[in-house]
């Protein structure tokens, strides 16, 4: 959808792509236009509320989310539904990225349990 905006494409009509879409999304200093690419900000945000979700916040969203589709006795453990929601969906379907790239840190250790944490 933004490609064909910048361009003025129509479903009649495809003008002619003078700049790839990769040059256009290259950030200004690399030469292109700094355009974002709207699936990976979509991405980005969904893990973020994942994220928010995998630590028990208690924001409004993660509650409301947590109330309608927590379905099992473990956080970590999520399904979804055919008659889930579309954010629920995108939310499950990216969770394992996000388990892959977390990490528990120690910090100073001031704060670590050693008989009870993991």
């Amino acid at each position: 959808m933004q490609p064909r905006f910048i361009w003025g494409d129509t479903d009649e009509k495809r003008r002619y792509h003078v700049v790839g879409w990769d040059t256009l999304t290259k950030t200004k200093i690399s030469g292109g236009l700094g355009f974002r690419r709207l699936n990976v900000v979509n991405k980005a945000c969904i893990l973020k509320l994942k994220r928010k979700l995998q630590t028990g916040s208690q924001d409004l969203w993660c509650s409301i989310l947590w109330g309608k589709y927590r379905r099992e006795a473990y956080q970590n453990s999520v399904i979804a539904r055919s008659t889930d929601s579309h954010m629920w969906k995108a939310i499950v379907k990216l969770w394992p990225m996000l388990e892959e790239y977390s990490f528990w840190s120690i910090g100073n250790g001031m704060s670590v349990n050693i008989c009870s944490d993991a």
